[in-house]
């Protein structure tokens, strides 16, 4: 009797905890309408260390629990494994550049790629975002099965379908952010963002209060 009673508090708190939350929703969809270019991270054109794309959410969610990046891989046939690193900065800097980092990926390690067009999904663990940032990425330790690949590098898509962007991307180089149209097209990189409704300070409080409870329980059952 004492274990289906405290069963049966765990279930709704369980129950109150999962209905505070919503599901996650796309927020941002930009991977409908190929462009046709690229833009390099690594090439034999030249390199850029980092780069990355300012762009505006749809919707109110903003707890943004996933991304996925299209990065073009040079050649048919041509298969490997690579690091990647995925960051989400303010556009707080200088003439609204990137500026206050909000979160990063760390290094990933041994990202699979092959063909010309690969999506890399990349977790994150429920960050909050402002309506508009500046996501970027960076690849390193290319490891072609066989060969050498040197053509890597974000994909251009326009429009956005859900959400929207800037005409422009930024590049990090020699300690400064720049704006670049370098081909100029429309510079917007292929990416879907995945993101949950900011909990309620109500959700803590009630998962705070249910734990206390449960030890309360707990101890009057004798466990």
């Amino acid at each position: 009797m004492k274990r289906r009673i405290l069963w049966a508090f765990m279930t709704v708190l369980t129950l109150g905890a999962t209905f505070a939350i919503s599901e996650a929703a796309i927020v941002y969809d930009n991977t409908t309408n190929p462009l046709g270019f690229w833009t390099p991270i690594i090439s034999d054109f030249g390199t850029n260390g980092l780069v990355g794309d300012e762009i505006t959410l749809a919707g109110t969610e903003r707890s943004v629990t996933g991304i996925d990046l299209d990065v073009f891989s040079g050649y048919f046939g041509v298969t490997g494994k690579l690091d990647a690193d995925v960051s989400f900065y303010n556009n707080n800097g200088s003439a609204g550049a990137p500026g206050t980092l909000i979160w990063d990926s760390g290094i990933v390690k041994d990202v699979g790629y092959g063909g010309l067009t690969n999506t890399f999904h990349f977790v994150v663990p429920s960050v909050i975002v402002p309506d508009t940032f500046t996501w970027t990425i960076s690849l390193s330790n290319v490891r072609p099965d066989s060969g050498t690949l040197y053509n890597l590098g974000p994909l251009y898509y326009d429009p956005p379908t859900v959400g929207g962007s800037g005409d422009w991307d930024w590049y990090y180089s020699s300690g400064t952010w720049n704006k670049g149209d370098a081909l100029n097209i429309v510079d917007n990189f292929g990416a879907e963002v995945h993101a949950e409704a900011v909990p309620e300070p109500s959700t803590f409080l009630l998962v705070g209060a249910g734990l206390a409870g449960v030890g309360l329980l707990r101890r009057r059952l004798g466990k």
